[in-house]
């Protein structure tokens, strides 16, 4: 049981790091960020603030009090990016 306990533990800490870099990279606004946001047709604009609404949920999930609130706003962040650029593509095949 402790082995199982340890493994959900490094998991854990290991996409919560690819999320913490996945937010700085989204602030720094490195060039893959600008190079994909042009790909999907977002705003260059929208790449700052959606870093840190990712870096504040992570905040939120390290905070064992918390982590259900920090769940819930990622999971709605994904859904609104999954349906923008779904509206993004479908604008772009329309205008064609």
């Amino acid at each position: 049981m402790r082995t199982q306990v340890r493994t959900g533990q490094v998991v854990t800490a290991l996409v919560l790091l690819f999320m913490i870099f996945d937010g700085v990279i989204h602030v720094l606004r490195i060039a893959p960020v600008v190079d994909a946001f042009r790909q999907l047709g977002y705003p260059l604009a929208a790449a700052v603030p959606l870093g840190v609404v990712e870096l504040v949920c992570v905040a939120l999930l390290v905070i064992p009090a918390t982590r259900v609130i920090g769940a819930v706003l990622l999971t709605v962040r994904d859904i609104v990016l999954a349906r923008g650029v779904r509206r993004i593509q479908s604008d772009a095949s329309a205008a064609r």
